[in-house]
């Protein structure tokens, strides 16, 4: 949730910039959402991650994994296979691309 003055704030901003908003949506929304994958935009200390077609949460990066893997193993009654596509590389991690199959 995002309080009204933040958005207002936002509003002006664009305005300022000579930009017209017609709408605000969360970030989430944003991004690429396919059968069977999430996609995680992660920016200094924030990552966005889209789940579904109207589902995704945002967290900062420290509990991003733990996180991740909690929800993955929750999926698996559902949905056995799911990859997850980041924009950055972290140090610890070895790939953009993470292909999880949870039984």
């Amino acid at each position: 949730m995002v309080r009204q003055t933040v958005m207002q704030q936002w509003i002006n901003w664009l305005q300022q910039a000579q930009i017209m908003p017609e709408r605000l949506f969360p970030a989430v929304f944003a991004l690429e959402v396919l059968p069977q994958e999430w996609h995680a935009y992660i920016e200094n200390e924030m990552a966005v991650v889209r789940t579904g077609i109207v589902s995704g949460f945002a967290v900062d990066t420290l509990n991003l994994m733990p996180l991740l893997l909690t929800e993955l193993q929750q999926a698996t009654l559902h949905i056995p296979q799911k990859s997850l596509s980041t924009n950055v590389i972290k140090p610890s991690w070895s790939c953009r691309l993470w292909r999880l199959q949870l039984k």
